[in-house]
């Protein structure tokens, strides 16, 4: 699946490795993603899926971050440092800065690499 680039506005934009993150307060399934494009464009995605209203329904959100170059190589190095990615049950350094709650009980998550405000967000538009 590839998604609208923010920067050459391609649909250019894949998924190049993804992070499964722990549930929250709110989220069941949380997966932080590296995405990049064939723009050179590099930055960070995050997908959310709540499932614990009525068995029909579902809520998702799919969100994106342009990182500076220096927190996209800074989340790459995180990512490389990780011995399993799809176990969010990780104790490496990785899963552990992001699998931490603030105090409101929600994940760190990208928030490690970029802190709230840090950097425009963008949506991830599937083409």
């Amino acid at each position: 699946m590839s998604f609208q680039c923010p920067a050459c506005l391609k649909p250019t934009l894949r998924i190049s490795r993804v992070i499964h993150l722990l549930s929250d307060a709110l989220w069941d399934e949380i997966a932080v993603q590296l995405v990049t494009c064939e723009c050179g464009f590099s930055g960070a995605a995050v997908y959310e899926e709540e499932r614990r209203g009525r068995l029909d329904e579902e809520t998702s959100r799919h969100y994106g971050y342009k990182l500076s170059a220096e927190q996209s190589a800074q989340f790459k190095e995180m990512l490389d440092a990780c011995p399993n990615l799809n176990d969010e049950n990780c104790e490496c350094p990785t899963h552990l800065a992001m699998n931490a709650s603030d105090d409101m009980d929600f994940r760190i998550g990208i928030r490690a690499v970029a802190p709230r405000g840090s950097c425009p967000t963008f949506p991830m538009k599937s083409s």
